[in-house]
């Protein structure tokens, strides 16, 4: 006697089940492509420069939705590397802008020594998907009012571009 695995029914059955799984995955790329290019990357960079070392300066920025004041959807940074006495260091980052972000709140700090050096940001609005783009450069000197020396002056040179 002989077994059939697949009777006339079922053979159908499996053959249709195997089609629709490979146009489902055909169907993938194709569907997930628009959105990709709704949302888009994001880099983000930091250059410091020194004239007597520097450990603490950075980029931040944080996504919000309806503004500063809304809802925070994501935050980070990038740190440069210490430098010891005088000399350039660099940090990269990158992520994908958040599907609900309408605004970009960038800072850059630049950390002179001795509680001293700078603070810069900026705000942008935009509508969520769309291309963003912020600069910022910042300088910080020790001693600054309050401190005693040693001198330095760390200057940071921050973007952020979708």
């Amino acid at each position: 006697m002989r077994t059939r695995i697949f009777t006339g029914r079922s053979r159908r059955v499996a053959w249709l089940g195997t089609l629709g799984a490979l146009l489902a995955v055909l169907a993938v790329p194709v569907i997930g492509a628009p959105g990709a290019a709704a949302y888009p990357g994001f880099s983000v960079s930091a250059t410091c420069t020194a004239a007597n070392g520097q450990s603490a300066s950075q980029v931040d920025w944080e996504w919000w939705q309806g503004g500063t004041g809304g809802t925070l959807v994501a935050i980070g940074s990038v740190r440069c590397p210490a430098i010891t006495g005088s000399g350039t260091s660099s940090a990269t980052g990158s992520g994908i802008q958040p599907a609900s972000a309408d605004t970009l709140w960038f800072s850059v700090d630049s950390v002179a020594g001795n509680g001293c050096g700078g603070t810069g940001f900026k705000t942008i609005s935009f509508t969520p998907g769309s291309s963003v783009s912020a600069k910022l450069k910042v300088t910080g000197k020790s001693p600054c009012s309050y401190a005693t020396p040693p001198k330095n002056t760390v200057t940071v040179d921050g973007s952020l571009q979708c």
